[in-house]
């Protein structure tokens, strides 16, 4: 009997053995797996909540809008995990721009960065880059859509399916850069320095954000609907909602404030020669140094004006008799702008920033999202034979008629 109890004492110490060594095994198996770890922190819990350092979600948006991590791997040709680690990021000069201000305002379709152009091809909704005479075209980027190129340091950041993403100038380390609003959906951007600005049309999320390049510090600096938006000298400028203005009028205000939502006014002509024109009636503005650019196709004010950011010194530039006026675009003392032609067709125009002759430079059935890389201008419209728009170029003084840069729509 005293054999027997012993046995079974024995027996229940092996088995209590065993179990002790099972559950050490398990453990050691979910720590590898990105379980809770001893240190507080966790791990990853699979492919569907993947995070970069910076604590960005290392995925995309699908096509259907949802947020798919696995997107990148099966659709974008590679891996949300680099394999080696990756290179230091260049330091930022705090008021280095992403992009001009004539080209966001415009879509933001190209970009000049360090001897490389780079654009979105709109009909294989690639993102691409290539050097300044056309050569090494390479394709970064495959996906559902780009927009709102701006390149500081050695990061691209972009707008795709209506989020703020970002990627190294060479194609790797992509991520979402925010996705704690994940409501958001984002319209416009600028980036200066370590800061995005960016514009929401969300319902009962709407107005203008900043948040740091790392994806922190989000701040809400407008809470309203905003049509026209740019970041110049620390300044934010855009266009209202629709208001009543005083007593006797309505309209969408021209406003500015500081960076940090302070100091917010209404832009308003001072002492305007021009009987009846406000800045309620332009459109388009495009703010270089001390002055503001635009057009109007109100009434009697069709044409290209400017003036000071004080609202003084209205000025008519001039322009084409009888026209209908579209977007503008400025770089290097000149304003780009197209009216409606004959039929169908648009005719794409230059005038110097202080007046003088308005040059007809090409004639096209459109001049979609107007882009000024160096000495080409950069824009949606029609390849000869092409019913679908393409991303086309031609040089800044009208030469050499139209080069198709993106792949042809088919």
């Amino acid at each position: 009997m005293k054999k027997i109890l012993i046995s079974i004492r024995f027996m229940k110490i092996l088995l209590s053995s065993i179990l002790a060594a099972i559950m050490i095994l398990s453990l050691s198996a979910c720590g590898s797996t990105g379980s809770l770890g001893l240190d507080g922190g966790s791990g990853s819990s699979g492919a569907n909540n993947d995070f970069d350092n910076s604590g960005s979600l290392s995925g995309d948006i699908d096509p259907d809008g949802g947020y798919d991590p696995s997107f990148y791997d099966d659709n974008h040709h590679g891996s949300t995990t680099p394999t080696t680690p990756s290179p230091p990021s260049l330091p930022v000069d705090p008021n280095e721009r992403g992009n001009t201000v004539s080209n966001l305002l415009n879509g933001g379709i190209a970009v000049y960065h360090d001897g490389w152009i780079y654009f979105t091809d709109v009909y294989t909704q690639t993102m691409v880059k290539m050097r300044a005479d056309g050569s090494d075209k390479t394709v970064l980027e495959n996906g559902v859509g780009y927009g709102n190129l701006n390149i500081v340091g050695d990061w691209i950041y972009f707008l795709s399916a209506n989020r703020v993403h970002k990627m190294r100038t060479d194609g790797t380390d992509k991520s979402v850069v925010s996705y704690e609003n994940y409501s958001m959906r984002v319209e416009s951007m600028t980036v200066v320095g370590e800061w995005i600005y960016y514009t929401s049309s969300e319902w009962e999320n709407e107005g203008i954000f900043k948040l740091k390049t790392d994806g922190t510090e989000e701040i809400k600096l407008l809470d309203e609907a905003v049509r026209e938006f740019s970041v110049v000298d620390g300044w934010i400028y855009y266009v209202g909602e629709y208001r009543q203005l005083d007593d006797d009028s309505y309209g969408h205000p021209f406003i500015r404030m500081k960076t940090d939502g302070s100091e917010s006014s209404q832009i308003e002509l001072i002492d305007c020669d021009i009987e009846g024109l406000t800045t309620q009636v332009l459109r388009g503005f495009i703010v270089d140094g001390d002055w503001i650019y635009a057009t109007s196709n109100f009434l009697n004010f069709s044409g290209v004006f400017k003036f000071r950011i004080d609202g003084t010194d209205a000025t008519n530039l001039g322009g084409v008799e009888q026209s209908q006026y579209f977007d503008i675009a400025l770089a290097d003392g000149f304003i780009y702008y197209y009216v409606a032609g004959i039929g169908a067709d648009y005719d794409l125009y230059k005038v110097g920033i202080d007046g003088g002759e308005h040059v007809k430079l090409a004639t096209n059935r459109y001049f979609l999202n107007i882009n000024i890389v160096g000495d080409w201008i950069f824009f949606r419209g029609l390849a000869e034979g092409s019913y679908q728009t393409d991303i086309l170029k031609m040089r800044t003084d009208g030469s050499g008629g139209f080069v198709l840069v993106g792949t042809p729509a088919q």
